[in-house]
């Protein structure tokens, strides 16, 4: 049995007999088609396999996506699109996976009239989408980007071969032929929850979230209750009502208290050694409102292993110390250089 064949045979057992309509007498053939009747390859036949069982549980022979789906599926027996047609299969399956938030299965092929798009101020033609999703309405289209991994290490082989003179030398790229099914579940499960309950903020409402949630570690002693947040639902412009957590906020403020860690730990770089014995001593005070942000404190000492203290009042610290500096200048005059 040839690959094509091969293929015409799980087309018509998983979507009905005389869903494949490609030529099987020609040596057509690609990396899909070939893996799919290769015995090496079996993992990524088995893959394949439940994916076609899925897609076909999921498009039944009554709905009107089935049939755009078959002249998809036909055209991977072919040497020019069958990569972009896998990777439709695949983002099909994906999307379609749970059912439990989209009731409906995704429909395929929508033409949109340019006049509806920017296209059409353009110049341009209808656009037509891999699919779209009724309940949102979102419509999708899947890409396909080139691998560059074998230029890439082609090039490394020949700036190495001429550099130390060796010959023959061979690296391959290796990775999954398939990610499967589960791969991307979780993610996948974020993101429509980040879509689901994604609502807009100004700047009074991210400063109640930070000063009731807010919060540098992901772990607390005492953790502070979620916080109810109240606002219209970016997508649908709906009212809605979203929990925020401390570990959310903790998460989201990783990155910018990371810059402050590497902030301090480069002004102790230059700090001369008397002083930065009695910093190590003494330790270091914060003052200002970030100081009232949860955890803050030991965060910083298990980065730095230096003490952190949160100064009394922090809020108002900096306002009442200059106070005094200036009521003492003759005692303080080295702050007013």
């Amino acid at each position: 049995m040839n690959d094509l064949e091969n293929y015409k045979s799980i087309l018509d057992q998983y979507f009905g007999s005389g869903s494949a309509r490609f030529d099987t007498t020609g040596g057509v053939t690609n990396n899909i088609i070939g893996a799919l009747n290769r015995t090496e390859y079996a993992s990524f036949r088995s893959v394949f396999l439940n994916r076609c069982k899925r897609i076909a549980a999921r498009y039944p022979e009554s709905d009107a996506n089935r049939k755009p789906l078959l002249d998809r599926l036909n055209e991977m027996a072919s040497t020019g699109k069958w990569d972009g047609v896998y990777a439709e299969m695949v983002a099909i399956d994906f999307l379609n996976s749970d059912q439990d938030w989209l009731s409906i299965p995704i429909n395929l092929s929508k033409t949109v009239p340019a006049a509806e798009t920017l296209a059409g101020g353009l110049g341009g033609q209808n656009v037509n989408f891999d699919g779209y999703y009724d309940d949102f309405g979102v419509s999708f289209d899947v890409k396909v980007l080139g691998d560059k991994s074998r230029d890439i290490l082609d090039g490394i082989i020949a700036q190495v071969t001429a550099k130390i003179g060796i010959n023959g030398l061979a690296v391959s790229p290796e990775y999954p032929l398939d990610l499967g099914y589960k791969c991307f579940e979780n993610n996948r499960n974020q993101l429509h929850a980040e879509l689901d309950s994604s609502i807009k903020i100004g700047e009074r409402t991210a400063e109640d979230i930070k000063i009731n949630v807010g919060s540098a570690l992901s772990e607390l002693d005492d953790p502070p209750a979620d916080y109810i947040v109240r606002g219209p639902n970016q997508m649908t412009a709906l009212p809605i009502e979203v929990p925020v957590s401390y570990q959310e906020i903790a998460h989201s403020l990783d990155k910018s208290i990371s810059k402050i860690e590497t902030a301090i730990i480069s002004a102790l770089e230059q700090t001369p050694p008397e002083l930065y014995a009695d910093i190590v001593t003494r330790g270091i005070w914060l003052a200002g409102g970030g100081a009232l942000l949860r955890g803050l404190d030991k965060r910083l000492f298990d980065k730095i292993n230096i003490p952190f203290h949160i100064a009394d009042d922090p809020l108002r610290a900096v306002a009442r110390g200059t106070g005094v500096a200036l009521k003492n200048v003759d005692k303080f005059a080295f702050l007013l250089r």
